[in-house]
């Protein structure tokens, strides 16, 4: 594929990213709207935030800080002798980053849009293709978690979709736990994993669900029986289920920052607590899951103090056990 829009390496963020620029990628796609507020616009619209997806130009004929090419070729360019900007020097330009690039060409559901998409996601795989150090990659958390995004965006432009609920859980699951270690999160997928797969009751049954299955049974439908069962073999552990008081309406999995029921199910863990760990050493690890956060909330009618997980995100998606009941 030819070059239809020139790309520049500049640096966004924690590194050098390649750039569109955002009035030409205005110019191909033919939007009839003004170019400002058509940038504006979409920013605000999709939640685009300076810094990480963009950056602000101020003076247009300055050449990228980190160095220019065009097309897919990254064959090294002057920017401002390739495209003069005009005269107006206190004009205001957006870098963009691919994804963005890629996004606002989706959202213009037109011919050009796809074209440009299409030739963004050939500019990456050659990317890709010819500069990646797997070794490095993997000792990168911020390049594996670039590439992790990258084929995530793939599998949505392709929009292949798991033909059932569980799996499409299962694969968000998959992407989520992958990020998280990817940005050091490792320890705290490790507690989580641990806490998710062991049975709350086991101590004083012998059996039982394991905790991801009492999340899923209460989610499931909140008010059966099994799911007043649950939140009783939950309690015992020091744990309970309840919707988000934060109103994004999701669920959360209350773990107490000290209870005997998880010092037991931690005891011969990195998280257990002992004299020379300290106590409830497991709220720690949890905290730095993605979205949990420390709330004071009622276990088995006392205030606790406890880290509030996201429930579906970090316990049911990514360790379903036999027992676990589909969610859609």
């Amino acid at each position: 594929m030819g070059a239809i829009i020139q790309l520049a390496e500049r640096r966004i963020g924690d590194g050098a990213v390649q750039t569109v620029d955002a009035r030409e990628l205005h110019g191909f796609l033919g939007s009839r709207r003004d170019f400002t507020a058509w940038i504006k616009g979409r920013i605000a619209q999709y939640g685009f935030v300076e810094g990480q997806d963009y950056v602000r130009v101020d003076d247009p004929l300055a050449p990228p800080e980190v160095g220019a090419e065009v097309g897919c070729n990254a064959a090294p360019q002057n920017w401002g002798a390739q495209k003069p900007w005009g005269n107006r020097a206190d004009r205001i330009d957006y870098a963009l980053t691919l994804d963005m690039a890629k996004e606002l060409a989706m959202v213009e559901r037109t011919e050009k849009g796809k074209e440009a998409r299409r030739y963004f996601i050939a500019c990456e795989r050659r990317a890709h293709a010819g500069s990646l150090d797997v070794a490095a990659a993997l000792a990168d958390p911020a390049t594996l978690r670039q590439l992790l995004l990258g084929y995530a965006g793939r599998l949505a432009a392709l929009e292949i979709r798991p033909p059932d609920p569980p799996a499409r859980g299962r694969l968000r699951a998959a992407l989520s736990v992958a990020l998280t270690r990817a940005e050091g999160g490792g320890d705290a997928m490790d507690c989580i994993a641990h806490l998710a797969k062991t049975k709350p009751a086991e101590r004083f049954k012998g059996a039982g669900q394991t905790t991801a299955e009492c999340v899923a049974t209460i989610m499931r439908d909140a008010d059966a029986d099994a799911a007043v069962t649950a939140q009783g073999l939950l309690a015992l552990s020091g744990m309970r289920v309840y919707r988000d008081a934060g109103g994004r309406g999701g669920w959360l999995l209350g773990v107490a920052n000290s209870h005997p029921g998880l010092t037991h199910i931690f005891r011969d863990s990195p998280w257990r607590t002992a004299p020379d760990i300290t106590p409830g050493a497991w709220a720690a690890s949890l905290r730095r899951l993605p979205g949990a956060r420390t709330v004071n909330r009622r276990i088995n009618g006392r205030a606790t103090r406890q880290v509030a997980i996201p429930a579906r995100q970090h316990v049911v998606d990514p360790w379903p056990g036999d027992g676990t009941p589909d969610i859609a």
